[in-house]
């Protein structure tokens, strides 16, 4: 007899998948803000790069965000690369997102600034060409510069799928949708670096049920290391223990993985003695409505 829980696994990595990206609509925007920012800025280009540009964004689009890189030229922009120049680089880039000679209200977060359009959240991520590699981002919180390559990142995450025959992305979008479920502990660009970490110690995607089942168990020691950026190899998790607000971060991510685990044992339980509802039932629990439940 067929495994019904392997079955809805791969049903689950369809129901995740985003059929319409609203491509027209992204590069539009696109376009836009290059509009908007060859005004204040020498802007050499935009890209889109993140999650919706290596397919790992999970549906619905209106609830995630679509990230673009606007590089300044590293000659010109090179004096700036100091907290001064974080804080020039965000007026110029709020006024002009906003529609504003002056500094406007553009929503702003770690890196990027926010858009918010109806179909999705453009994030508009200002950087400086590296003098070495990859490129200098403003830390809008630390008023620092960090060393960053995302379209670096996309390549590895891309050819990481080629090599385990297309099972990486579906797979980022499982656990995703996990971290959605349990409240959104960690960042997605985390949860991706953690994912590429996962494979690269060997731990290979065949499976869904076991994949997941082994990295959930992976994890509950992993997430106590730090993480870093596999391109660059700067420490991306600091965010789990910054401040006064976030001293209990860390451990709440700890404690959530180690009930997912436990969860995750049950549903094992239960797919061993055959116990097909009780078995989607709790999967569903873990992983959010777009599991098939029976």
């Amino acid at each position: 007899m067929a495994n019904p829980v392997e079955a809805a696994f791969w049903t689950f990595s369809g129901n995740l998948e985003i059929l319409n990206k609203h491509a027209d609509l992204v590069a539009q925007q696109q376009q836009r803000v290059e509009k908007l920012l060859r005004r204040p800025v020498s802007l050499a280009r935009t890209a889109v790069i993140g999650s919706y540009h290596r397919n790992t964004i999970v549906r619905p689009l209106s609830e995630g965000d679509v990230d673009l890189l606007a590089l300044l030229d590293y000659g010109k922009y090179k004096r700036w690369l100091n907290p001064e120049g974080v804080d020039r680089i965000l007026e110029k880039f709020s006024s002009a997102l906003s529609g504003r000679r002056k500094a406007g209200q553009a929503p702003v977060g770690r890196h990027s600034l926010h858009v918010e359009l109806p179909e999705f959240r453009l994030d508009v991520m200002p950087a400086v060409s590296s003098p070495t590699k990859g490129f200098m981002v403003p830390d809008f919180i630390q008023r620092t510069w960090v060393n960053m390559h995302p379209p670096a990142f996309d390549r590895q995450v891309c050819d990481m799928d080629e090599q385990q025959q297309g099972r990486v992305v579906p797979f980022i979008r499982m656990i995703k949708a996990w971290n959605r479920q349990a409240g959104s502990p960690l960042r997605g660009f985390h949860l991706e670096c953690l994912v590429v970490r996962y494979i690269g110690e060997g731990w290979p995607i065949g499976n869904y049920t076991r994949g997941v089942t082994d990295f959930f168990r992976w994890l509950q020691t992993a997430i106590h290391r730090p993480t870093e950026d596999p391109i660059l190899g700067g420490v991306i998790d600091a965010y789990l223990d910054e401040g006064d607000v976030w001293a209990n971060k860390r451990r709440q991510v700890i404690t959530t993985v180690a009930n997912t685990s436990r969860l995750i044992d049950e549903a094992a339980v239960r797919t061993t003695n055959q116990e097909w509802n009780t078995a989607l039932d709790t999967w569903q629990s873990i992983l959010g409505p777009y599991f098939p439940a029976h």
